[in-house]
């Protein structure tokens, strides 16, 4: 994925790191206990409630942009691109880096 979103949006002409061209959708999503920021301390990442689209669960596999991952944001209807009562970041997508970030559903990305 890395390498498609390198010969794509080359890593050097992306003007902000967070903008979509910065990023591909890695297909994993949290499927359980998605509502909220319910973080037990000293464990912000439970891989059995994210799954791949094949079902299975990372394991203990992660590689999130930073120690405060998945931080899980909430937005309310009309905030950003939320269209529903609540949004939840419950999508990850991948960086040039490899490194994982948690975002919104509504987020448009090149792949």
């Amino acid at each position: 994925m890395k390498l498609l979103l390198q010969i794509a949006y080359p890593k050097e002409e992306v003007e902000n790191k967070w903008g979509p061209e910065g990023w591909v959708w890695a297909g994993l999503r949290k499927a359980k206990n998605n509502v909220g920021r319910k973080f037990i301390k000293g464990n912000r990442y439970t891989p059995q409630d994210w799954v791949w689209p094949d079902g299975s669960s990372p394991t203990k596999f992660s590689k999130w942009f930073n120690t405060q991952q998945p931080d899980q944001a909430v937005q309310r209807r009309g905030q950003g691109g939320c269209k529903e009562k609540r949004c939840y970041q419950n999508n990850v997508r991948i960086n040039h880096d490899g490194k994982w970030d948690d975002t919104y559903k509504y987020k448009k990305h090149p792949y």
